[in-house]
């Protein structure tokens, strides 16, 4: 399936930090896994997923900084990305303006989130999201739009690519 950029609405974070655009979910009320992109316009605490895995993307900006119990884990460059408990407090830190970001959160239990950069080939996702014009399947696709099922598809173009391993 095809979602249309133009089908998708921005949602403005309760902190005033940024906003998420949902791209899919499993569909389940509480979700099993959730697709999203997010602009990080300021510095700011992540939200809490206890119970759940997530990996982040950086799509575009000079990237952020990542502080954490565990230390600090730089994003610095398009296609940098980490995985991560969905516990864990985590502050960014934006190194030189807003940033966005693709981000897999996946719940205990329903698989292991990975995500990439990919360009033209064929690729086993369960989101793919258009980063240029191109075609999923045979499908054109312009900037924004997303594909969601869950297997093998034929990619032309560049894509941030979902997949819930199991």
């Amino acid at each position: 399936m095809i979602v249309r950029r133009s089908q998708l609405i921005e949602t403005p974070w309760r902190n005033g930090g940024g906003v998420t655009l949902e791209l899919a979910t499993d569909g389940s009320n509480l979700f099993g896994w959730r697709v999203s992109v997010a602009t990080v316009a300021i510095d700011g605490p992540f939200s809490d997923f206890s119970r759940h895995r997530r990996a982040i993307l950086l799509l575009d900006g000079a990237g952020m900084r990542l502080h954490h119990p565990a230390g600090v884990t730089a994003l610095l460059g398009r296609g940098a990305n980490w995985t991560f408990d969905g516990a864990l407090p985590v502050v960014a830190e934006l190194v030189d303006g807003p940033t966005r970001d693709f981000n897999l959160i996946v719940a205990e239990g329903h698989g292991h989130p990975e995500v990439a950069l990919i360009t033209t080939g064929r690729w086993r996702a369960t989101v793919l999201h258009a980063l240029s014009p191109g075609a999923f399947d045979g499908v054109e696709v312009d900037v924004g739009d997303t594909w969601i099922g869950d297997g093998w598809v034929d990619v032309v173009g560049e894509a941030a690519l979902a997949a819930v391993r199991r």
